[in-house]
């Protein structure tokens, strides 16, 4: 019976690395700016383009918050509608997201091509210095909401999150 305890306490600690004694690292403040569009489809504005652009930054917020890597600050209404850019040296939210206490400024970007191709462009810079830490791009299929959550799920899981590994 000794050797049954000894051996869940043992599992515990490989299931918890934390009990373990490892660090546990802050999370990085985050502002997550609106998530735009560059629509060079041609096709008309379709309905309800704004209230999913808005449905989209907040999932991309909860995804970055539900790893628990993140907190996110939540930008002020004037500083919403910050153009997202390529990151470069003016670093566009970089101030915006010091004064709101962010470590990190994070912004996205759909490309739309046609109704079934597009990409979905998100950066995360340094808010203190404009340096960028992720630049990453997905190819999405489909002018939807799940198709846009599903690229923002992927970019975070296999691009941002492995970026901000504690080692």
């Amino acid at each position: 019976m000794p050797g049954a305890v000894i051996a869940a306490l043992i599992w515990g600690l490989m299931v918890f690395p934390a009990w373990a004694g490892e660090p546990v690292a802050a999370p990085i403040k985050a502002v997550v700016f609106g998530v735009d569009i560059h629509d060079t489809s041609g096709e008309p504005v379709p309905y309800g383009r704004s209230a999913r652009l808005a449905a989209i930054t907040r999932f991309l917020a909860g995804e970055l918050a539900s790893s628990g890597r993140f907190a996110i600050v939540a930008p002020k209404a004037e500083d919403e509608s910050i153009p997202v850019q390529e990151p470069d040296d003016r670093c566009a939210g970089c101030a915006a997201a010091r004064a709101l206490g962010g470590e990190v400024y994070v912004s996205a970007l759909v490309i739309k091509v046609s109704t079934l191709i597009l990409s979905l462009r998100l950066w995360v810079q340094d808010a203190r210095t404009g340096r960028s830490l992720v630049e990453a791009v997905a190819d999405i299929r489909g002018d939807n909401d799940p198709a846009w959550q599903r690229g923002i799920r992927w970019l975070v899981r296999n691009r941002v999150l492995p970026a901000f590994e504690v080692h």
